[in-house]
């Protein structure tokens, strides 16, 4: 009995620091406790075994009733302390509701572009866009989608070294392969049909350089108002953006930008100068 006694308290003295499970051990220790008292008065054994495995259960008995208040009211007091999902909803939103604004599109944010109403008639000299048939600078270009609609494009303004201006706007940019350098386009989108047209769709590469070089530019961050975050267009409805592309370091003066959206059947061939 007094080996049983030293074994159960024991136990009991190494598992009572355990949350949860030093439930259980506080019979383990109640019954190493009886069954030490027992061989002591009894004098089953040796007295020194007997007395030692009393004194361990009755001490592993102690803890894990103290253990056991102590984790019970820590617990209880986490619950009571957490916050009520239910009764306190969180008032952010991680995008706009639609009953609460004017637009039902409106997900902009400072710095996106913004569309601006107006006319949705081709603007003087527009040419619809062909295959090997540049448009002039300042001349709008038009795109032609699911068959009987437009949108126009005219690039706004043009800076063709604009390497350190890429890299200071955001410190992830590539830097441009040798022999090439970054181009920053603002581009402004026009749309002529009635159909919504996704003008941050829109992409650019610079005519002859290569796809596996152009692709990098393509996911460079140019500085705002950046293209890739217009609104879908409505009749009328123009907005003007950013793109950024890789152009040579010379004779990129005389080149032309290609234009193309997914939404369009046909790509845009627009001169730089």
């Amino acid at each position: 009995m007094g080996i049983v006694s030293l074994i159960l308290g024991g136990l009991a003295l190494l598992v009572c620091w355990v949350p949860f499970l030093n439930v259980v051990t506080v019979f383990g220790a109640i019954g190493g406790l009886v069954l030490g008292l027992i061989a002591l008065f009894r004098k089953f054994g040796s007295r020194a075994l007997s007395l030692t495995g009393t004194i361990v259960s009755a001490v592993a008995f102690i803890l894990s009733v103290v253990l056991i208040v102590i984790y019970t009211v820590s617990f209880v007091s986490a619950i009571d302390s957490a916050p009520d999902y239910d009764d306190n909803p969180s008032t952010s939103k991680p995008y706009s509701d639609p009953s609460e604004t004017d637009s039902p599109d409106d997900e902009s944010y400072p710095g996106d572009p913004t569309a601006v109403p107006g006319d949705p008639t081709p603007s003087a000299g527009a040419t619809v866009c062909a295959a090997g048939t540049a448009i002039g600078f300042g001349k709008a270009g038009i795109f032609t989608y699911d068959d009987e609609n437009q949108a126009e494009v005219t690039i706004s303004d043009v800076k063709l070294n604009a390497t350190d201006e890429m890299l200071n706007a955001y410190s992830f940019n590539d830097t441009p392969p040798d022999g090439y350098q970054y181009a920053i386009f603002s581009l402004t989108i026009k749309q002529l049909g009635a159909d919504e047209f996704p003008a941050g769709a829109t992409r650019a590469i610079f005519s002859g350089v290569a796809d596996d070089i152009a692709s990098s530019a393509d996911i460079a961050v140019p500085p705002e108002p950046q293209l890739i975050f217009a609104p879908d267009l409505m009749p009328g409805e123009s907005v003007t953006g950013n793109i950024a592309v890789y152009v040579p370091t010379s004779g990129a003066e005389t080149g032309s930008l290609l234009l193309r959206n997914y939404l369009a059947d046909n790509v845009c061939e627009m001169k730089v100068g």
